[in-house]
């Protein structure tokens, strides 16, 4: 895909090898295509890199805790999936960002920026909280930085969590306001009621 895409590119490896999480029969590599790799209902988690296989485990956590996470990777940032990434906000209600990366101008960024416009739903960042980078072996900068399957299911349940919140807010909301236009709707009959008796008592008068 790097070869055959006309500009500059810009690829970003890691220094361990990670798991093999597609199907290497089926799969088909697409620039700007984000992949759905676990199906749910709850939250999604987004991921790039190392964090992928971190958040599959994370949803199995998430699982076992009666939450439905749906996780997505988006190996490209730019272009970035839109539709999947809307899709997912409109579906589940939350969605955390896992990315082996600051969170200011990261992946993170790029997806709060797609979701704001259209879709705007409680959000987690998962990744180097805005802080200086260190040196050192990949397990050490790992732990230093929490970057690890529970961290991840940790924020995913906080956001789904606010979701649930303003969910039942908005059911509380509609609930009042249909209450106050039934009342309403009360309040005109009865005042259309009184207007009609005093009308019948006023004519009445007027023809004795």
């Amino acid at each position: 895909a790097a070869l055959e895409y006309n500009g500059p590119m810009y690829l970003r490896f890691g220094r361990l090898a990670v798991p093999v999480f597609n199907d290497a029969d089926n799969y088909t590599f697409e620039l700007g295509k984000g992949i759905c790799l676990k199906d749910g209902s709850d939250v999604t988690i987004i991921a790039s890199g190392v964090t992928v296989d971190m958040s599959l485990k994370a949803a199995e956590m998430l699982a076992d805790k009666g939450i439905s996470a749906r996780v997505i990777n988006i190996h490209t940032i730019k272009p970035i999936d839109r539709d999947i990434i809307l899709k997912a906000a409109a579906e589940t209600g939350a969605i955390v960002t896992a990315e082996e990366h600051n969170i200011i101008g990261g992946l993170g960024s790029a997806v709060a920026e797609v979701v704001c416009k259209t879709t705007p739903v409680p959000m987690e960042f998962v990744g180097i909280q805005d802080v200086f980078g260190e040196v050192g072996t990949e397990a050490w900068l790992r732990e230093h930085f929490n970057f690890n399957a529970a961290t991840i299911a940790a924020a995913a349940k906080k956001a789904e969590e606010q979701a649930a919140k303003e969910r039942a807010m908005r059911e509380a909301l509609d609930r009042q306001r249909k209450a106050a236009e039934k009342i309403a709707a009360d309040t005109d009959a009865a005042l259309a009621e009184a207007y009609m008796v005093e009308g019948m008592y006023l004519n009445a008068a007027n023809a004795a």
